[in-house]
């Protein structure tokens, strides 16, 4: 029978807590087996995980501060810990010079993977000064890992190259913000152009994202008129939900004026008039 979230949680918890002064333990040297182990989990996780990590209260890190920090931690194991009268998974030492992770031999055999891998974030996030009260920051990154979190750029691209309409809908909103950085959010934006995706573009409208952007010295709007479009109905869709987000049809980028109405004329496409009509071209 499976174990419910809370049921996981006290499992570890009864396991596990952030480190006082600890003086012993085997240092790593490349022959500890748990130390293995659980530096083969951490590194999975880490290589698995989105270049954004969100955090609680809105905050977010990158992983390559994780990723370094791992680097410069000193890892051994004991064969059970101890803290305060309470058997614990790990400790941590943030503080210790260099910082440390200890884990107990004894719980780490009877941790089940998934507990493995939130143990692992739970005890290195304080290195790097995140507190992880009741393992929310940990789970929070441990969910990006399943198949169902479309929420790393990669991700993200594939579903609108695909127009996924319903996965792209099925992303939440502020984990998105929190996940994908404003340079990621345009590049998105102009791929969602590229293969003529609406429904990204209508999910960005939505969200109150800035689609009024340059190309250096080219307005997206023209950018978009000036590729090969293969879709009307979904060009339409688009140039209709720019419109309505108050993209404006003549705009300045690097000092040279974009009038999408005159792009508009230049085009050779056959449904240039309903272009000219979602565009509000006279």
């Amino acid at each position: 029978m499976k174990l419910t979230l809370t049921a996981l949680l006290i499992c570890i918890l009864s396991f596990s807590t952030h480190a006082s002064a600890m003086n012993d333990g085997q240092e790593t040297n490349g022959g500890d087996p748990f130390v293995a182990e659980f530096l083969l989990v951490l590194d999975s996780t880490l290589d698995r995980l989105p270049w954004t990590l969100p955090l609680e209260n809105g905050a977010s890190i990158h992983r390559e501060v994780l990723e370094n920090a791992k680097t410069t931690v000193v890892f051994s194991s004991v064969e059970k810990l101890v803290l305060e009268g309470r058997e614990v998974a790990a400790i941590n030492q943030p503080l210790a010079v260099p910082p440390r992770i200890v884990v107990s031999r004894t719980a780490w055999k009877n941790l089940s993977e998934k507990q493995k891998t939130l143990l692992v974030l739970h005890e290195l996030l304080p290195i790097v000064g995140i507190f992880d009260e009741d393992y929310k920051n940990s789970i929070a990154l441990w969910q990006l890992l399943q198949p169902d979190s479309p929420l790393s750029f990669a991700t993200m691209e594939t579903a609108i190259m695909q127009c996924n309409r319903e996965q792209l809908e099925s992303v939440p909103e502020q984990r998105f913000k929190r996940m994908i950085t404003p340079s990621q959010i345009e590049s998105l934006i102009f791929r969602a152009l590229d293969y003529e995706c609406p429904a990204f573009i209508g999910k960005m409208k939505d969200w109150n994202i800035n689609m009024d952007l340059c190309v250096g010295s080219i307005s997206l709007t023209n950018w978009f008129l000036r590729s090969d479009i293969q879709s009307a109905p979904a060009a339409l869709e688009i140039l209709q939900t720019l419109r309505s987000q108050g993209v404006p049809t003549s705009k300045i980028c690097a000092h040279k004026v974009n009038d999408s109405c005159e792009q508009v004329k230049k085009t050779k496409l056959p449904f240039q008039s309903e272009l000219r009509t979602v565009m509000g071209c006279e």
